[in-house]
């Protein structure tokens, strides 16, 4: 599978490479352009139109070519919560670089016994209207967006 991971340089995309460089083949966008293990090129975010047919594209790069930030609601329920998390403990002075059990699936879960299987359900459903609303209604996708399937240059299954 061709995987393109934006930000590739980062800790983020550097795990990413690690995680799947052996297995696929890894392109990258980034700002810097260094040789790195496991990836067959980087490109600039002004060499967009040379990229290669990919499987994957990290959801930066669709916000990048739509104009549009409207696509990181993808993530919605993952945002909400680790924002509140962090704010929560500000709140009680803790350090947030620690380990600790407060999002609020760890809440629900560990603190007041809901069954993992309904949590997970419920964070999903939530998830999945949020992403159904984002991608029914292009009037939300402020951006110069265009229809065409090759405007995001994903190759579909192969």
């Amino acid at each position: 599978m061709n995987i393109l991971i934006t930000g590739i340089h980062g800790f983020v995309g550097t795990n990413l490479v690690s995680v799947f460089g052996g297995r696929h083949t890894i392109y990258g966008v980034d700002i810097v352009f260094p040789e790195k293990e496991g990836v067959i090129k980087t490109y600039s975010w002004h060499e967009l139109e040379q990229l290669p047919e990919v499987d994957v594209i990290i959801l930066l790069q669709l916000m990048l070519k739509t104009q549009s930030v409207i696509w990181i609601l993808f993530l919605t329920v993952y945002g909400v919560d680790s924002v509140c998390t962090i704010l929560h403990r500000l709140y009680l002075r803790q350090n947030i670089f620690k380990a600790h059990r407060m999002h609020f699936y760890q809440v629900l879960t560990n603190e007041r016994r809901v069954s993992h299987l309904i949590v997970s359900t419920g964070f999903a459903v939530v998830q999945l209207l949020i992403c159904l609303v984002i991608i029914s209604y292009p009037k939300l996708r402020i951006g110069s967006y265009s229809s065409r399937t090759d405007s995001i240059r994903c190759s579909g299954g192969r």
